[in-house]
């Protein structure tokens, strides 16, 4: 997928998953920040990262690194680059709503129809 459509992407599920608010918080889901990041995409992360990097010359994410927009971005741009590489923006906006296989799952659907959304109104449509 262009860069500039993984751009608007992951600027529509901002919109979805915190409304822009990079102090957003979900308590009950453990899940913080402008992209919403749980514990469990912080450590897919640093799996990813430890599996890829061949140098060793990398640093791993901490859970507060969830809080920060770069390292947000950073985080899901990893994460799309291993699990979705040159696929569609709805499968990878699903399978960050639902795992790697997330894409299979009707429960994702309604995810990505708001993301869709806001990627219509971020191009023009």
């Amino acid at each position: 997928m262009p860069a500039m459509t993984t751009n608007v992407l992951i600027a529509a599920m901002i919109m979805v998953e915190s409304g822009g608010n990079p102090l957003a918080h979900n308590k009950p889901e453990q899940a913080v920040g402008i992209l919403q990041i749980r514990p469990i995409m912080v450590l897919e992360c640093n799996r990813i990262l430890d599996l890829c990097q061949e140098d060793g010359l990398y640093t791993l994410f901490k859970m507060e690194d969830r809080w920060d927009t770069g390292n947000a971005v950073q985080m899901a741009e990893i994460y799309f680059q291993y699990h979705c590489k040159d696929q569609s923006a709805q499968k990878m906006a699903r399978c960050w709503n639902g795992g790697p296989q997330g894409d299979l799952k009707e429960c994702t659907l309604p995810y990505w129809k708001k993301v869709e959304s806001w990627m219509n109104k971020f191009e023009g449509k």
